[in-house]
């Protein structure tokens, strides 16, 4: 359990500093312990369903992974370019609102910007490098 809590983020982890939250988090991550045992036990870890689901959680695990090492470590964000940003999109997307007043939002949607770029900069190498060909022809109304 104390390994659990340690794993955690530190504001999390804050959440159990009294003896009293680390004894109800032991209860609940052994009441989950048994729960998933008793699940294997029945056969439920072969369930097709649970079987498909798992698949693709690991999927996203290791896109999410691969997408941290890869290709976030190429977004670079600079003040200027946030500000420019905001120049750029000042009418329409944020009202005339004062750069102040929405700095937090003009930051959040211009690194979401960069992170769809760099991802579909990113993807279409891999699809270039594997030669993939869409057959957009072949998909049905």
């Amino acid at each position: 359990v104390e390994n659990e809590i340690a794993a955690m983020p530190p504001d999390m982890q804050q959440q159990f500093v009294t003896r009293q939250a680390r004894a109800d988090y032991a209860r609940q991550y052994v009441g989950m312990e048994l729960m998933y045992r008793a699940a294997v036990r029945e056969g439920y870890d072969r369930d097709p369903q649970v079987m498909k689901d798992r698949d693709m959680m690991f999927k996203n695990l290791l896109v999410n992974k691969f997408l941290s090492e890869k290709v976030m470590p190429g977004v670079k964000i600079d003040t200027a370019d946030i500000r420019n940003f905001y120049l750029a999109n000042k009418a329409g997307k944020y009202g005339g609102a004062p750069f102040d007043s929405v700095k937090s939002q003009v930051c959040t949607d211009y690194q979401s910007q960069k992170v769809q770029s760099a991802y579909a900069d990113y993807l279409t190498k891999l699809i270039d490098a594997e030669h993939v060909t869409f057959l957009d022809h072949n998909i049905k109304n």
